[in-house]
């Protein structure tokens, strides 16, 4: 996965920009992706198992509602 983008050009690499300026158009509008994939929430344990358990109990019942 690229790291950093241009927001310009959509030109990437997975290294930094020389001088924090894209090599492709010049532009200084650059984008830290990995930054990105950081600040995203990740889902609990506890959410995905009573997720997981919800959706056992919804297919239990349809397979009750189709076998009568």
């Amino acid at each position: 996965m690229t790291k950093y983008k241009c927001l310009d050009c959509a030109y990437s690499a997975n290294k930094k920009f020389p001088k924090g300026q894209c090599p492709a158009c010049d532009s200084f509008n650059i984008a830290n992706l990995q930054a990105r994939d950081k600040d995203k929430p990740k889902a609990s344990p506890v959410s995905l198992g009573l997720t997981v358990g919800l959706w056992m109990i919804l297919g239990y019942l349809i397979w009750q509602q189709l076998l009568s």
